[in-house]
Order: C-alpha cells, then sequence, then structure tokens
C-alpha cells in the first residue's frame, strides 16, 4: 500500500487562517475531515456539470412584456 502525503500549512498571524486552523483542530480525523471536504467539493463540481450540460441543450421559457418567448442556449438569440 502506497500512502502520499500532503501538506497544509496555516498561517497563526493570518486572523481568517488562524480560525481555519482552529476550526480543523477539533476534528480527531484531520486527514479523513479534508478528504471528506475535497469529496463533497469534487461532487459539487460534479453536479454543476450537469446542470450547464442540460442548460445548453434544453430551451428556456421566457415570458417578456406579456408574451411567452422561447430562448435557445444563446448561439441563435431568441426565438419568436
Amino acid at each position: 500500500m502506497t500512502y502520499i502525503r500532503r501538506s497544509v500549512s496555516f498561517n497563526s498571524e493570518d486572523p481568517d487562517q488562524k480560525a481555519l486552523l482552529d476550526h480543523a483542530s477539533k476534528r480527531k480525523n484531520f486527514s479523513g475531515y479534508v478528504k471528506r471536504l475535497i469529496q463533497r467539493d469534487m461532487e459539487r463540481s460534479e453536479a454543476q456539470e450537469e446542470v450547464k450540460a442540460e442548460a445548453k441543450s434544453a430551451p428556456i421559457k421566457v415570458a417578456v412584456t406579456g408574451k411567452t418567448r422561447w430562448v435557445n442556449d444563446g448561439s441563435r438569440g431568441i426565438k419568436r
């Protein structure tokens, strides 16, 4: 089994970084905590990519001055 280590540095004189360090130090398993944060970030990125893909493929219905118009993904403008 091969382990790869990555270190994280905190500047204890920077109030924002000190707050991060204090919060992370409350955890029993710093490594597991960081891995869960990375996993959540990856899942959020994947979800955003899916939303972007859906937005490009489906027209958006927009109501303008009482009339309904269909707008495509922006490559051709407004369809009337």
